[in-house]
Formats: C-alpha cells, structure tokens, sequence
C-alpha cells in the first residue's frame, strides 16, 4: 500500500463522486436514502470540484485509487450564494434531463429540500464570521492514518489566506466522528435538521457544527 496525498485535479473527480455517493449516509451508500444517486453527489461535491478553485481540495490515493478527500473552503459565505444561486438549479436541471426527477423518492426529497429550506431557515445556516472556513472530509479506513496529513495541508492553505478560524459540519448522529473532532480541539457550537434528509422510519437526520481557532 502506497498512500499520496495531492491536490485535487480534473482527472479525481469521478472518483471523488463515487466515494461520495458510496459513504454518503456516515459511510453507507446514498442508496439507503432512495433517492437519486447523481442529484445528491451533486449537492454535496459540485461546488468543490466545479465552482471553486481545486486548490482547496485534496485527496488520498493509494496505487493511482481516490481513498479519502477533503473539500475545503475559506469562505462559507461564497460557497452558500454559489450553492443557491448555481448549483442546486444545475442540480436539479440535470436531474429533470435525467427524468430521474420523476421518481416518487426523488420528488419526495426535493419536496422535503424546500420545505425545510423555507421553515428551517432561522435555524439552518450557523454563521459565524470568526469562524468563515469550513471542511468536509471523507476517508475511506485504508486511508485513515493519512486524515492528518489532508488536515493538515488544509490548515496551512488557511493561514497562507489570512483565515484563522474554521468549522466543520458533520452528521450530527455520527457520534464517532464527533468525539474525534472534539478529541482534536473542535468545540460543538450548533445542531439543526438538515434539510431535505430522511431517516427510513421518517425522522430527520441533523447536522452539528463545530469549531476551531487554527
């Protein structure tokens, strides 16, 4: 096992989608959701690896195969206009070209997107500007002794910016993650649904965030 961690390029992207779609729901596939594969790798990856610089992205290979990935970014506020205004319209377009927007799990999810976006707002979009840098990372267990070293080049691409403080957004269910985050010196500020997912018996999966001095 040969491990290497490099910055984002064209060439990982669809190895990047496919180990977001594969881990989605704290690390099962996003199939268990039933909803359209594509349209959620869409909303969770597209703005890393299509609007923003791939500078603020890396990820793990082992033997030419994408292992982990960190989608960083310095400024959330960018990334939520650029989330409203470009990727989820283009989200949605590909789908309904797809027709997989007709599905009955699909039209249920994106009913349930709005309506939370809309009811949830006052609770949903924690925003703190001391803290404008967020992460998502992704590991796979064969790369989990590297996780340090993607945080790490994170961590100096921010103070090269000028941005000392970040957050992290997580399942707020993932009980593991959380305690780890928390081991590395995250402090556990916020928790709201998150919008648009479903547990299967109905019930709504949460986001919690977290944040750090850098």
């Amino acid at each position: 096992m040969t491990l290497h961690c490099l910055t984002y390029e064209q060439r990982h992207r669809e190895s990047v989608r496919d180990l977001a779609g594969n881990t989605a729901v704290m690390g099962r596939p996003i199939e268990l959701l039933g909803v359209d594969r594509e349209l959620i790798i869409d909303l969770s990856t597209a703005y890393y690896t299509d609007y923003q610089s791939p500078d603020w992205t890396w990820v793990l290979e082992d033997e030419g195969r994408v292992v982990g990935y960190l989608m960083g970014c310095p400024d959330t506020v960018r990334q939520r206009h650029y989330m409203n205004r470009f990727v989820l319209p283009n989200s949605i377009k590909s789908a309904i070209r797809r027709r997989t927007i007709y599905s009955p799990k699909t039209a249920v999810f994106l009913l349930h997107l709005f309506v939370d976006l809309l009811f949830d707002r006052p609770r949903h979009g924690y925003y703190n500007p001391q803290y404008p840098a967020h992460a998502h990372w992704n590991v796979l267990p064969v790369g989990r002794s590297m996780t340090s070293v993607l945080v790490t080049h994170f961590v100096h691409a921010l103070r090269r910016a000028n941005v000392h403080g970040l957050m992290a957004e997580i399942w707020a269910e993932n009980t593991e993650v959380r305690d780890l985050l928390i081991a590395h010196g995250f402090q556990a500020v916020y928790t709201a649904p998150l919008p648009g997912m479903r547990q299967p018996d109905g019930s709504r999966y949460h986001e919690l965030i977290l944040i750090r001095n850098i």
